[in-house]
């Protein structure tokens, strides 16, 4: 991708961050752990999730869960919780 776009990778990174606020890496895990938002439930399979978004184990996708949203996944689905009610409200807007 680099070389396609005629950049350095760290001038790259730079213009990404300059534009969305993030790295490329953090980026990408929020992305991936919104991925893991949306699929959990109580029947979840905790080994495919794993594979499916690229973990290297469940201890990883439980901390980076923890890590995004301050709670743990499997409490998070116990309490029923969505991400619409981790935002907080937006006036004149109703989920």
């Amino acid at each position: 991708m680099v070389k396609e776009i005629g950049l350095t990778e760290r001038n790259l990174e730079r213009k990404f961050k300059t534009e969305v606020g993030l790295s490329p890496k953090k980026y990408l895990q929020i992305v991936r752990v919104f991925e893991v938002f949306g699929k959990l439930k109580e029947d979840a399979d905790w080994q495919q999730m794993v594979v499916d978004h690229n973990y290297t184990d469940q201890a990883h996708l439980i901390n980076e869960f923890k890590k995004y949203a301050n709670i743990a996944p499997g409490l998070y689905v116990r309490k029923g919780l969505t991400i619409a009610k981790q935002l907080p409200p937006i006036s004149g807007f109703e989920l």
